[in-house]
């Protein structure tokens, strides 16, 4: 069945992947897209190496403002993610996001906060996003600069924080105000002060990660990643009093937006980083589902509009060469990947 109206075909088609996925089938369809604005980054985390990427021809404005255009012909206005790298060293990554929100996609914007400014907070809220992420992995300043790997880091990213918090009267009615905090050996005992802040900001909550396989690193292909690794948190009584706290503050009412059942996972994967890491590493915390569905619905554009499933996946296309729904049904399954998908 097909309907007229782009948006209540688009309501259908998603109503009918919730079906397909709870059964245990696969779509046709994906549910979101991740576009990639840049890999370029201003810090230098030790958890993800984007900024040592091999620099490369990113798509231009015109190309993401019709890419974009591709999607909602193909998908409707769908969830969309903007991310990087950081995606605010691109001058246009707010204009191309405002290009989204007017075609009527829900629009999550991701940023570090180093040069989230008055004059871009404003920007951004009156272009019509509906969610805004302010990385913030501390409420002590060493520990969160060490993470970010900059000096003074943790004022810019808490002032960030803070600036979009006092500005969100320009924003849409519903914006979501996001702390996005990775939980790791570096921070793990001040990860729940982050919830104390967002309650404290009044913004819509914290969402804590998990420490995964360095991003954009040689790790995502080793099972024993964490090995050594001083990023995972071998204490593991520290580990599950972090995430026990945290779960104990949600119950209290602290805005934190991880459902319990996704950190119960967390501290399942704590105990044993083999337990749960094919949805901790997947982000897909729902015991009734299959651990990874990107095969199913994911859908990634890199800066050089290069379309991947997850970034743990070779580029299957890029937007360049056909239009997407083509170069979608026509994708291979998963070959290298040892997330189960089916």
């Amino acid at each position: 069945m097909k309907f007229s109206n782009p948006k209540v075909n688009h309501y259908y088609t998603r109503l009918l992947q919730e079906v397909n996925l709870r059964m245990g089938l696969s779509v046709s369809k994906p549910l979101e897209a991740i576009l990639i604005m840049t890999y370029r980054c201003n810090a230098r985390c030790v958890h993800c190496y984007s900024y040592d990427m091999p620099r490369m021809q990113e798509l231009t404005t015109e190309e993401w403002k019709n890419t974009i255009d591709d999607i909602y012909d193909w998908l409707g206005p769908i969830f969309l993610s903007f991310t990087g790298g950081e995606a605010l060293l691109r001058k246009d990554s707010i204009e191309i996001a405002e290009h989204a929100a007017k075609r009527g996609f829900w629009v999550e914007f991701l940023s570090n906060g180093w040069v989230l400014d008055q004059s871009k907070v404003e920007r951004l809220f009156q272009a019509g996003i509906n969610r805004l992420k302010i990385s913030l992995d501390s409420t002590v300043k060493e520990e969160h600069d060490k993470i970010r790997g900059v000096k003074n880091f943790f004022e810019r990213s808490y002032n960030a924080l803070k600036l979009a918090a006092e500005n969100k009267h320009l924003a849409h009615p519903d914006i979501q105000i996001y702390a996005k905090s990775a939980i790791m050996n570096y921070n793990v005992k001040h990860a729940p002060e982050v919830a104390r802040v967002a309650k404290e900001f009044g913004i819509y909550g914290v969402e804590y990660q998990a420490i995964e396989p360095v991003y954009y690193s040689d790790q995502q292909d080793d099972p024993l990643w964490y090995k050594d690794n001083p990023l995972w948190i071998n204490d593991t009584e520290a580990a599950l009093k972090a995430v026990g706290e945290i779960r104990n503050m949600k119950q209290q009412g602290y805005p934190i937006v991880n459902s319990f059942e996704s950190l119960d996972m967390m501290a399942a994967y704590f105990k044993d980083p083999d337990a749960e890491k094919h949805r901790v590493h997947t982000h897909n915390y729902k015991k009734k589902e299959v651990a990874c569905q990107d095969w199913a619905k994911g859908l990634q554009i890199d800066p050089a509009g290069n379309l991947r499933m997850c970034h743990w996946m070779e580029p299957y296309g890029n937007v360049k060469d056909r239009k997407l729904a083509k170069q979608w049904n026509a994708r291979s399954s998963c070959g290298r990947c040892s997330m189960p998908y089916k």
